[in-house]
C-alpha cells in the first residue's frame, strides 16, 4: 500500500507479479476496494486485471500485433527481385519503382532487417577475359605447391610517399549555404614532393628499405631502368640464397631491355639544393619510414609466403575472376 503523501507511480503495464496478487486475492473473496488499496492500484484496474486473466499465462500479457507492416510481401518480393537484377541501382531510383507508397526510411529499416546494406564497391584492377585465362592457368600451375617452394620466393616492389599525401577526411557540423565558409573547409596543401623506396623479402629474410634517387641522366630526373638495375645489383644479393626465386611486377622500369650482369651503370649523385626546411622535413620522412619497415614483424611478411596456397585456391573457388586478396 502507498504511504501517505507518498507520489502515485507512473502510468505503465502491471508486472505480473502483482497481477498474479490481484487474482489471488479475489479468488479468496476479497472485494476488488480492499485489493486496490493494498496494491496502490485503481479499482478499475483491478477489475480489468481479474477479467483478462482467463485469457493470460500465468498472467502475462500476450504480445500485441502491433501495427500491419506498410510493405505487404509482394512489396517485399519486389524489392528483392530488384536489387538481384540491378544491384547498383540508386536508393531514390529502388524507392520510386518499388515502393513509393511508402517513406524511404520504411525501404532502408527493411532492407536493413534483411541483412541488405549498400556497400561501396571493392576496388580491383580492370580484368579482361585474358587476364582471367592467365590467373586460371597461373593457379592450375602452381596450385600444390609445398610451403617450403613457396618460402623460396623473394617478393620486391616500389613505393612512393608524398609529405601531407594520406591525411584524414574531415567532416563538419553546417547548415545548407554553408560549405563554403572558411571554417567548413577542409584546405587542400599544394603537391609536395614525393620520395620513391624499393624493399624486398621472403620468408625469414628482408633487405633494408632503399631511397631510389632520381636518374640525373633521365630527361624528367625520375626513376628509370638504370636507377632499378642498380638497386638490386647491390641489395638483391643480401635475400637471396642458392634456390630464390625473384619475383617482380609488370611495371615499365621492370621490363625495359637491360642486361643486369653486362651494363655498366654509374651511381646518381645529383648535388642537392634547397637544403632548408623543405630537404630536412623529407629527410625526416625517409628516416620514419626506414625505421616504419624495421619495425614490421617478421611474421607479418612470413604471412605471403604460408599463405599463397590460399590465394591459389581463392583463384580456383572465384572461376578466375576477383578475390579478396
Amino acid at each position: 500500500m502507498r504511504p501517505p503523501g507518498a507520489p502515485r507511480q507512473p502510468l505503465g503495464e502491471v508486472s505480473p507479479n502483482t497481477r498474479s496478487r490481484v487474482v489471488g486475492a479475489r479468488d479468496h473473496g476479497i472485494k476488488f476496494a480492499a485489493i486496490a488499496r493494498l496494491e496502490d492500484l485503481g479499482d478499475s484496474t483491478c477489475r480489468m486485471i481479474y477479467k483478462n486473466a482467463s485469457h493470460q499465462t500465468s498472467c502475462i500479457t500476450p504480445k500485441r500485433q502491433g501495427r500491419p507492416p506498410l510493405l505487404t510481401p509482394g512489396d517485399q518480393r519486389l524489392i528483392q527481385r530488384t536489387i538481384v537484377l540491378f544491384p547498383k541501382i540508386t536508393a531514390a531510383q529502388l524507392f520510386k519503382d518499388c515502393a513509393s507508397h511508402t517513406s524511404k526510411k520504411t525501404v532502408y529499416r527493411y532492407l536493413k532487417k534483411s541483412g541488405i546494406q549498400k556497400w561501396r564497391c571493392k576496388q580491383r584492377p580492370f580484368l579482361t577475359e585474358e587476364h582471367a585465362r592467365l590467373r586460371r592457368e597461373w593457379a592450375e600451375k602452381y596450385d600444390g605447391k609445398s610451403v617450403d617452394w613457396w618460402r623460396r620466393l623473394r617478393w620486391s616492389d616500389e613505393c612512393s610517399i608524398e609529405r601531407g599525401k594520406g591525411g584524414a577526411i574531415e567532416w563538419v557540423y553546417r547548415q545548407r549555404g554553408q560549405a563554403l565558409e572558411l571554417w567548413a573547409i577542409q584546405a587542400k596543401p599544394p603537391k609536395a614532393k614525393s620520395q620513391m623506396f624499393w624493399a624486398g623479402f621472403g620468408f625469414g629474410v628482408r633487405s633494408d628499405l632503399v631511397v631510389m634517387e632520381g636518374d640525373q641522366n633521365a630527361k624528367r630526373g625520375g626513376v628509370t631502368a638504370r636507377v632499378y638495375i642498380e638497386v638490386l645489383r647491390e641489395y638483391l644479393p643480401t635475400i637471396l640464397e642458392h634456390d630464390s626465386i625473384f619475383m617482380q611486377d609488370n611495371a615499365p622500369i621492370h621490363k625495359a631491355h637491360k642486361k643486369m650482369l653486362k651494363a655498366e651503370i654509374e651511381r646518381a649523385h645529383p648535388e642537392l639544393k634547397g637544403m632548408g626546411n623543405g630537404q630536412a622535413a623529407m629527410d625526416f620522412m625517409i628516416q620514419c619510414a626506414q625505421e616504419a619497415w624495421e619495425t614490421l614483424a617478421p611474421e607479418l611478411l612470413n604471412k605471403l609466403a604460408e599463405g599463397m596456397q590460399k590465394r591459389v585456391d581463392a583463384v580456383k573457388a572465384a572461376n578466375r575472376w576477383y578475390t579478396k586478396y
